[in-house]
């Protein structure tokens, strides 16, 4: 025999949820749905193994993964080993343009989409 307890809460219907990703706003005694800009990601690969990261400005690729959870090789922080580099497979846009250490070490690599996770920053909004 089922014994469930029924609360006002259970019982109450709830709003079916949007498809699309909407927003209300309010504009005078109306509502106007607003569609949220999808949030952007950086993809990027390592060693055989694909992140994804969602960008924080003003951060370094590397910190910004590694808050993520998202367990990118590095070693010394400084862009001189080389351990910490990435192949950008999307999101190149949110990235600055690559420092000195970038252009350094990666040399013709950076044409081929590669940079540094330590060195590479993310664009301010």
């Amino acid at each position: 025999m089922d014994t469930r307890r029924l609360t006002v809460g259970s019982l109450k219907e709830r709003p079916a949820k949007p498809s699309v990703n909407v927003t209300a706003v309010e504009k005078g005694p109306t509502k106007v749905m607003k569609r949220k800009k999808p949030v952007p990601s950086i993809k990027v690969l390592q060693n055989n193994s694909v992140y994804k990261v969602i960008p924080k400005a003003n951060q370094t690729l590397l910190d910004t993964a590694l808050n993520q959870d998202q367990m990118l090789s590095f070693k010394c922080k400084k862009g001189t080993c080389g351990k910490c580099m990435v192949k950008v497979l999307n999101g190149m846009e949110c990235l600055r343009e690559p420092t000195i250490q970038e252009d350094k070490k990666l040399e013709t690599k950076l044409n081929q989409g590669y940079r540094l996770a330590c060195q590479a920053v993310v664009k301010g909004r």
